[in-house]
């Protein structure tokens, strides 16, 4: 009894293995305790990306930055970004030489430059949103930061605009029409990624940004808001997949080791 048993368990238990009577324990009765080990791979199916077991692991990042509209590359000194299943668009920081500064300026459509970062062969579009200069020591350095593609949808960039409907419409329907100007789109699509469901007329509108008005949407069926690494495109994804009862019969995309 006590702790050392728990954390006998506890071992047994990360590497798929375990305790069990061979019988059920009564009083006066003596009982047989079994360790046994089970073969993870009967009891699901084996996951798309199988991370072998290793003493230690090394990653070695490779990335570019260059200016989509002219293609100029960009050295970075340091470079970071980050996304998680609350945030509808990437953030990012990067450590720059100071004589890349006149390659951060505003694209010709007024908004912020527009990145490419190719993260080990992967490309992601990005947004320049901040820009401050380091103290002088030399070499002089640059911190640049900003938002992904989708930044220019939010209230710094985009207007207020009363969205709604007085019509029946699905949510589908809602989501695609809050990224249009009198049913002119603005460039962005929908991808729609959880069931669809019918909102009545006059019992939906929202005052805000065109980000604002997806995540009203999404949120409202316990979804949220992703960006397309590169493409105007939102994609609209369910908080789980695959309902958690179902876990044990589904394929797992990845399966880390402990």
């Amino acid at each position: 009894p006590g702790a050392g048993v728990d954390g006998l368990l506890g071992g047994l238990a990360q590497q798929g293995c375990g305790l069990s009577f061979d019988q059920p324990v009564l009083a006066g009765l003596p009982a047989r305790l079994y360790f046994h080990c089970c073969d993870k791979d009967t009891e699901q199916p084996p996951a798309t990306i199988l991370v072998p077991v290793r003493r230690t692991y090394m990653v070695f990042n490779s990335i570019t930055l260059r200016r989509v509209d002219n293609g100029a590359e960009i050295k970075a000194v340091a470079f970071s970004m980050q996304l998680n299943h609350q945030s509808w668009t990437w953030s990012w920081s990067a450590t720059l030489p100071e004589e890349a500064l006149p390659l951060l300026v505003r694209g010709a459509d007024g908004y912020p430059a527009e990145l490419e970062a190719t993260v080990n062969s992967i490309p992601v579009r990005l947004r320049v949103t901040q820009k401050a200069r380091r103290l002088p020591f030399l070499p002089r350095r640059v911190e640049v930061s900003g938002k992904g593609k989708a930044a220019v949808l939010a209230s710094d960039y985009a207007p207020e605009l009363t969205f709604g409907s007085l019509n029946d419409r699905t949510a589908q329907q809602l989501a695609n029409e809050a990224l249009t100007i009198n049913g002119v789109s603005i460039g962005w699509t929908i991808d729609w990624g959880i069931p669809d469901w019918c909102v009545p007329g006059e019992t939906w509108s929202m005052q805000g940004s065109y980000i604002e008005a997806l995540q009203d949407i999404a949120t409202a069926a316990g979804a949220y808001v992703q960006p397309h690494n590169t493409a105007a495109t939102l994609r609209i994804l369910p908080e789980y997949p695959v309902a958690p009862w179902h876990w044990a019969d589904v394929t797992p995309d990845i399966e880390l080791p402990a």
